[in-house]
């Protein structure tokens, strides 16, 4: 099941994220004229929305790792002094 897709600039390739393990992403780059996927060695938990940089050159992507976590702020908003 692909989740998020983009061509390649050169319009041979197209790129997908799809599940790898229980969390984590793979990126996989499937043949435009067909043929098997290959399995690029990218991956990351819940990685989604795929785009290319305007030169082909990088791939844009986010991700998110979700962790319980507990914090105290203090003084969040300070005394406020009335000047006179």
């Amino acid at each position: 099941n692909p989740f998020a897709g983009v061509w390649t600039k050169d319009g041979r390739h197209v790129l997908v994220t799809a599940e790898d393990t229980a969390r984590r992403m793979r990126v996989w780059a499937f043949p435009a004229a067909g043929g098997e996927p290959k399995k690029l060695d990218l991956t990351m938990e819940r990685m989604s929305a795929l785009d290319l940089s305007p030169d082909g050159r990088r791939l844009i992507f986010t991700g998110t790792q979700t962790k319980p976590e507990l914090w105290t702020i203090t003084n969040l908003i300070p005394a406020v002094r009335t000047a006179r």
